[in-house]
C-alpha cells in the first residue's frame, strides 16, 4: 500500500471505509502473516496487515461468506468479505515482525456500520429464498452484480 494512503487512515481513525471489491481474508492468524511478510516488496509500497473484527452476533446480514469448505485450499481457513461492506478504523500502527516491517490497521464492523447496505442485502437474501450455503448466497450475489463468469464459477464448486 501507498504511504499515502496509509497516512490517510492514520489521520482518520474512528472514520469508515468500504470496500470497493470482494476481499479474500483469513481468520487463521499465521496464514494471513505470512502473505504480507512474504519477500516480495514494490517499490514504493508497504506491507499492510488488516485485522478486521466482526460481532457476529450483531452482524444479522451477513455481508461475509466463509468459503473454506469449497477452496481449493481448506486450510487457509478463507472468508470472502462483501464490496461495499462498511468498516471502521481503530487503529494504524507500525508493527516488526522476524525483522520486516509492515503496518497494522485494526477495523471493526457493528451493526451501525452495517445499515447503509442492509437494504441491498435483505433483497439479495429474498430473492435467494433462504438458501443454506454462504457459496450459494455468494454466487447469487456475484450474479446480481453482472459479474456471471464468476458466478458460474462459484455455482460449479457445489456440483
Amino acid at each position: 500500500m501507498a504511504m499515502e494512503e496509509i497516512e490517510y487512515l492514520k489521520s482518520n481513525i474512528g472514520g469508515l471505509i468500504t470496500l470497493n471489491a470482494f476481499t479474500s481474508t483469513s481468520t487463521d492468524l499465521q496464514i494471513a502473516l505470512n502473505f504480507i511478510l512474504d519477500p516480495m516488496n514494490y517499490e514504493g509500497n508497504h506491507a499492510v496487515f488488516f485485522e478486521i473484527r466482526i460481532n457476529t452476533e450483531l452482524c444479522l446480514t451477513s455481508p461475509y461468506a466463509k468459503v473454506s469448505s469449497v477452496s481449493a485450499i481448506p486450510d487457509e481457513c478463507e472468508v470472502l468479505l462483501s464490496i461495499g461492506m462498511i468498516l471502521r478504523i481503530d487503529t494504524v500502527e507500525k508493527q516488526q515482525l522476524d525483522g520486516k516491517f509492515y503496518w497494522l490497521v485494526k477495523l471493526h464492523v457493528e451493526k451501525e456500520e452495517i445499515l447503509p447496505i442492509q437494504d441491498l442485502s435483505q433483497s439479495l437474501k429474498s430473492d435467494i429464498d433462504k438458501q443454506e450455503s454462504d457459496l450459494v448466497i455468494f454466487s447469487t450475489i456475484l450474479w446480481h452484480m453482472g459479474d456471471y463468469d464468476r458466478a458460474e464459477k462459484y455455482s460449479k464448486l457445489l456440483l
